[in-house]
Order: C-alpha cells, then sequence, then structure tokens
C-alpha cells in the first residue's frame, strides 16, 4: 500500500487555464503537447488506485505541464531533427526552471511546482554534483509516477531522428534503470497496466473541429472532481445539469448521453451512491478525453496559416 500523501489547502488550479497553456505549448512543439497528453493519461490511470480525486486531479495538470517550459526554449533547439549537441543539451535542460517558474506565476501552486521539479530526479541515487535535494519515497509521489510515464511515452514514441522502441524493449529498459532512476512500484504498475490494457497513442473523443467545445466541457472537470471527492449529490446534480447542457449545444454525444444517464441516475427517489459516484466517475473520464482538441485546433491553425 502506498504511502498516504498529504492534503494540500491551495486554491483550485483553474483547468481552462491548464488547457489554454497545453494549446501555447502545441502551437511551438505538437509533439510535445502531445506527449503531454498520453503522460496524463498514463499518470491517470497508474494513480486512480493510490490517490483520492482532489489528488489525481494535482497528478493530471502537473502531468499536462510537465514539459510546459519548452515554450521557453528556441525553435532551433526545439525542433532540431537529430541529436542535440552539449550545448543544445544545456539550452534544452533550462526548460525545468522555466516551467517552475510559469506554474508558479500562473497558479501560485508550490505544490504542482514541486511535482515538476521532482519528476526529473533519480529514485535512489545520490550524486553530490546534482541540485537534487529528495530521494525515493521523499520525491512527491505524483513525480515519481509522472517520470515513469514520461520516459516510457518518450521510448515507445518515433522521434524526429529516430524510431520508437518497442513496448517489450521500453519495458526492459524501465526494469533496467529501477530502482536508480525510476520507483520500482511505480514501474511494475505501468508494467501490469500496459499488459493488462495495451497501450495507443491515440487518445480522447471527437468533439468536431472547434476547440470552443472543448473549453465548454473541459471547464467542468474541477468540479466534478470536488463534488465526486465529497460525494456532493446535489452539488453533483448542479454540475451534471451544467454540463449536459454545454454538451449537447456543443453536440459531443458520448458526454451528452453519459451525463445524460448520471442526470436519470440522480433523479431516482432511492439512487444508490455506488451507481452514481461510477457514472459520475465515467463522464469525468469522457471530459478529460476532450483534451487532445486543444493540439488539434493548434495545429490546424498552423497548416491554414
Amino acid at each position: 500500500q502506498e504511502e498516504p500523501v498529504e492534503e494540500n489547502p491551495e486554491a483550485t488550479i483553474q483547468y481552462s487555464a491548464v488547457t489554454g497553456l497545453l494549446s501555447a505549448l502545441s502551437f511551438r512543439s505538437q509533439e510535445t503537447a502531445e506527449h503531454s497528453l498520453r503522460v496524463a493519461d498514463l499518470a491517470v490511470a497508474l494513480g486512480s488506485d493510490m490517490l483520492n480525486r482532489r489528488q489525481l486531479y494535482i497528478l493530471e495538470v502537473s502531468a499536462l505541464l510537465h514539459d510546459i517550459g519548452k515554450i521557453g526554449v528556441p525553435d532551433a533547439v526545439l525542433n532540431k531533427p537529430g541529436p542535440l549537441s552539449p550545448q543544445e543539451w544545456e539550452i534544452m535542460s533550462k526548460h525545468d526552471d522555466i516551467g517552475v517558474e510559469i506554474v508558479r506565476a500562473a497558479f501560485a501552486s508550490d505544490e504542482i511546482a514541486n511535482i515538476i521539479t521532482g519528476h526529473h530526479y533519480c529514485f535512489s541515487i545520490r550524486n553530490s554534483s546534482s541540485s537534487q535535494m529528495l530521494y525515493q519515497d521523499e520525491i512527491p509521489l505524483c513525480a515519481r509516477i509522472i517520470t515513469v510515464c514520461d520516459a516510457f511515452d518518450a521510448m515507445v514514441n518515433d522521434r524526429i531522428y529516430r524510431k520508437g522502441m518497442s513496448i517489450e524493449d521500453a519495458i526492459k529498459e524501465l526494469k533496467r534503470c529501477s530502482p536508480d532512476q525510476f520507483d520500482p512500484r511505480i514501474v511494475e504498475l505501468l508494467i501490469s497496466f500496459v499488459l493488462a490494457n495495451g497501450y495507443s497513442t491515440e487518445t480522447g473523443v471527437s468533439i468536431g473541429n472547434n476547440a470552443r467545445s472543448a473549453v465548454a466541457i473541459g471547464k467542468h472537470i474541477e468540479s466534478l472532481c470536488e463534488a465526486i471527492e465529497s460525494e456532493n449529490v446535489e452539488q453533483l446534480k448542479s454540475v451534471v445539469e451544467d454540463l449536459k447542457v454545454d454538451a449537447v449545444e456543443n453536440q459531443v454525444a458520448p458526454i451528452a448521453d453519459a451525463a445524460l444517464r448520471l442526470n436519470d441516475a440522480l433523479g431516482e427517489k432511492d439512487s444508490d451512491l455506488l451507481h452514481v459516484l461510477e457514472l459520475a466517475d465515467e463522464v469525468m473520464e469522457l471530459c478529460r478525453s476532450t483534451r487532445g482538441a486543444f493540439v488539434e485546433s493548434a495545429e490546424r491553425t498552423i497548416l491554414s496559416g
């Protein structure tokens, strides 16, 4: 059983601001933004049994923004069609600090900033020349999850200058680098998940050609998290009613259908709370799946420009 994570009473992180930053990143590097989406999906899947919903939301946001600092990396380095030189790696490495500063400025969140910083830490290697101050379980759990998901996705997906390796080879590499670089417990979780569920670079549901549809749907995610976590049926009713309207107006059929089923369950006189929460989780996952619209919208803008 993983250790509990302390609650942090920071202000709620606005999901629309998160996806706005993700959209900006996709203008600079569609590849990086798509990578961030996949890492977030994997991280949420691995963290779902260890974290409560508020912590899972923080993990999701941190994963989506773990590479946000690459916004500040010059195009010649960020989009270079080949391996980076030592000097270019030094420039690229600055994206860590840039990302932390962006998060602190946008959200005033030490929690997310510490996770983004910690996801670059090795799990159990102490190096006197390194700025790493935390080791093993001292590293935030969310950071350890993102580290493993980040490495796995980077290995199995193509880059401009190389082909991605097979899932089998990526798993061998994760095992080889554990526990020095990776938390072996998280590695085993990822391996179990991938072998049980497969792995695909295709995620999300279609929401048409308008990224504003994703904004309309995505804005409900933080409210859904809060209502589900607190098991507040009245708050859940209010959120679902608003979500249903937005899903219908924006013609997002899968979410509209799921929201309608949840709304019906909430309206039953003797509704089963467990069934209601299961439906709410289904709606939450569908809402999360709209994230890719920001990347797709940015890509269309670039191509049409």
